[in-house]
């Protein structure tokens, strides 16, 4: 019986990439439409805005640990605002401390369970590290937050698929599709349908949807994080082999096999 190894999408941070990371604090700062709707008092959020915007120029200069200290003084100031914590957790990530900002994360979005960009972030960074079975019940609450969200129904794809529950894989199946809908161009998507159809013993339809995710992975050649490529061409490889393994190609699973 052929075990396919599930293979997260992988989001590839770069080594404290210092203007990249300010540019996230300067998108942070700025309240979206619901913070606006509801503020905190208005002496509150301006002193945290202003520490976040100080922590943005601090960490565009390079002082790292400067930042962080203005980015906890934010969190401080305003304990009803997520958006400095979001922060606080990509800082963490530039650092190397991933596992420190999935806690943080993780916190963040049992304190705003309302807010589906506190369960969309931590899902992001959280499914890198280790696909937990309660990223499933966070993916659902994303999803009856924010039904649009592709990247919602995803993730929750990709936790029904990490737990080997065979019952939901036909729920799987249909949240792909409606991932599919929303990204349109990820290559990630056909090929976690592929790793899907493979674990349904579906062969034959597993290769039309790696055919597809290769055909989106060269186009993208030169125009996406050269090392996101490298890691969406093996889990292609590796899925190829398997359903033609499934399919009883040798020379097929072969060609795959070594590549």
């Amino acid at each position: 019986m052929i075990k396919p190894q599930h293979k997260p999408v992988i989001f590839i941070f770069s080594v404290i990439a210092f203007v990249v990371v300010a540019m996230i604090f300067q998108s942070y700062i700025t309240p979206r439409p619901s913070e606006k709707t509801v503020p905190a008092d208005g002496s509150i959020r301006a002193r945290a805005n202003a520490l976040m915007t100080d922590a943005a120029e601090q960490q565009k200069q390079g002082n790292a640990e400067e930042a962080g200290i203005l980015v906890d003084k934010a969190i401080a100031a305003d304990n009803s605002w997520s958006v400095p914590r979001f922060a606080k957790g990509q800082l963490l990530i530039t650092q190397g401390k991933e596992p420190e900002a999935v806690a943080l994360l993780e916190e963040t979005a049992k304190l705003f369970p309302k807010d589906p960009e506190a369960g969309l972030i931590l899902l992001r960074t959280g499914m890198t590290l280790k696909i937990k079975p309660e990223y499933e019940e966070i993916a659902r609450k994303v999803i009856a937050l924010k039904p649009d969200s592709g990247e919602a129904h995803f993730y929750l794809a990709q936790t029904i698929i990490s737990t080997g529950n065979k019952a939901k894989f036909e729920e799987a199946k249909s949240e792909l599709e409606k991932a599919a809908v929303q990204g349109k161009g990820q290559p990630n998507i056909p090929v976690e349908k592929a790793h899907l159809a493979i674990l349904m013993s579906d062969f034959g339809n597993a290769i039309p949807n790696l055919n597809e995710a290769l055909d989106l992975v060269t186009s993208m050649q030169g125009k996406e994080n050269p090392i996101r490529i490298v890691i969406n061409r093996r889990d292609i490889a590796l899925y190829m082999s398997q359903a033609y393994a499934g399919l009883k190609d040798a020379a097929n699973q072969k060609t795959w096999a070594d590549k």
